[in-house]
């Protein structure tokens, strides 16, 4: 009987290229199996191949082929195996909302995106991607971006006053609580701690501890002192970090503010752990950080972010792993919120009166600077849709508007610039306090009043320049008869 010596590639096959993931494909070649008695057979489709599938760098693939109990190998080089990369994404099947009332939690359920692979392939993802740059505390359109695979895309997302759940009642807070986490570049690392409890309260009876690498043991402790006012907070830092930082620091320190993503850190009354960020429970170490989702339904990593607790959390939480959907995620880099904290005390709604009133003063400048730049007097293109905004918002926020009872420097530059516009270019007057009395006739704004003071000092020049003149008329007349 004849047995099977050998087998050899006769004849290449058509395709040598390939991208991750893909299969060899033998279409257009032939391996011809040689036996002891010098006769030969094709065998290519009784062969088998690998590796499968093939991966990035690939070079060379092996056919094997077994008859008669001996197996015999052969090689096919000169393959080649590129990534399959993504190389762009697009929006499938838009988010079921794109319209958000102000302060509302942002979602973007409903989202299919496709995304197109370097060998032209294609697949559509539901999760697996983040979306960002909306905030919900700020009026008018964004730019919802999706991030999937380094790859890039976007929809237009609109928030509103129309619909907005503005809280009438606070309460103050139950305890101290952290209301800030930085984790930055180098040694950019703050807490902060907020005291809205309606009272002063003595640091004396608490301390901050550190939890390092997810461990559920305590590996630093920093016990507080002084006194914290309400309404204020403590910021401790470390010691080397960056100048804005240090800056608003009521203490620095290289021990507890030591941490990094993986890294917990707790505040304690006593001998109780009241409120936390990060996990003290599970006693592992997450890797390089913790993935939450945030008060805005944001995807984020602890590491290289800054974190605000919302302005409607109300009081401490010991529950671990810590809420990741009552802070809200700034970038790496973001200190402009340290040294201070926006308190909602616990009201229902998502945004407090005076928060709608800002909102509005803010989306009131944005949308009129570039006119006002321009000194062209174009409003009237979304003159009503500023009004549309204002006349959404609740009584008490318009109130907050008008009376502006903190003196906010937002509200009052745009109640000066509404003014003006209003005087200047007689335009629609639409902003009333929450029992409908007008603003720009009790406001004015000292650009408006100097300007309305020049047009008095020319008109009192012109008069008396005209009697001036009309005297001299006169007088020539005398002499002259």
């Amino acid at each position: 009987p004849k047995n099977l010596s050998s087998i050899a590639v006769t004849t290449q096959p058509t395709n040598k290229t390939y991208y991750n993931g893909d299969s060899f494909n033998p279409a257009g070649m032939v391996i011809t199996a040689t036996y002891s008695d010098s006769s030969i057979a094709n065998v290519t489709s009784s062969c088998t191949y690998t590796p499968d599938p093939l991966t990035t760098g690939t070079t060379s693939v092996t056919a094997t082929y077994s008859e008669g109990g001996v197996t015999k190998t052969a090689t096919i080089t000169g393959i080649t195996v590129n990534d399959n990369s993504v190389q762009s994404i697009s929006i499938k099947t838009a988010a079921s909302s794109t319209t958000f009332t102000l302060g509302s939690t942002f979602s973007s359920s409903g989202l299919v995106i496709t995304a197109l692979y370097a060998n032209s392939s294609t697949a559509d993802f539901s999760t697996g991607f983040t979306v960002s740059g909306v905030d919900t505390g700020i009026l008018g359109q964004q730019t919802a971006t999706v991030t999937y695979e380094s790859k890039t895309t976007s929809y237009n997302v609109t928030v509103t006053n129309n619909g907005a759940s503005v809280g009438s009642a606070s309460a103050p807070a139950s305890d101290l609580f952290i209301s800030e986490y930085i984790e930055g570049a180098s040694y950019n690392k703050a807490i902060e701690i907020y005291n809205g409890t309606g009272a002063s309260v003595s640091l004396a009876n608490y301390s901050l501890k550190l939890y390092s690498n997810g461990s559920s043991s305590a590996s630093q402790t920093l016990d507080l002192s002084g006194t914290l006012a309400n309404n204020d907070v403590y910021v401790l830092a470390h010691g080397s970090a960056a100048a804005e930082i240090l800056a608003v620091a009521d203490t620095t320190n290289q021990t507890v503010i030591n941490y990094n993503g993986d890294d917990s850190v707790a505040l304690f009354k006593g001998t109780t752990l009241i409120d936390l960020f990060g996990d003290v429970t599970t006693g592992s170490d997450p890797g390089s950080s913790w993935t939450i989702t945030d008060y805005n339904n944001v995807s984020a990593t602890t590491i290289d972010k800054t974190f605000v607790r919302h302005s409607s959390i109300s009081g401490p939480s010991a529950t671990s792993p810590f809420i990741g959907s009552q802070w809200v995620t700034y970038s790496v880099g973001t200190h402009s919120y340290l040294g201070s904290h926006t308190f909602a005390g616990g009201v229902s709604g998502d945004v407090t009166a005076e928060e709608q009133a800002i909102a509005w003063a803010t989306y009131f400048l944005n949308s009129t600077a570039s006119t006002c730049e321009a000194m062209s007097g174009a409003f009237n293109s979304y003159w009503s849709t500023l009004s549309a905004e204002y006349g959404y918002m609740a009584n008490s926020s318009k109130d907050a508007f008008c009376d502006n009872p903190s003196s906010n420097a937002t509200i009052n530059s745009a109640m000066a610039r509404y003014s003006y516009i209003v005087q200047k270019y007689a335009i629609s007057d639409f902003v009333v306090d929450g029992d409908g009395n007008g603003l720009a006739t009790s406001y004015v704004s000292p650009l408006a009043s100097k300007v309305n003071f020049d047009y008095e000092i020319i008109t009192i020049i012109l008069i008396i320049g005209l009697a001036f003149g009309f005297a001299i008329v006169l007088t020539s007349k005398k002499k002259f008869n």
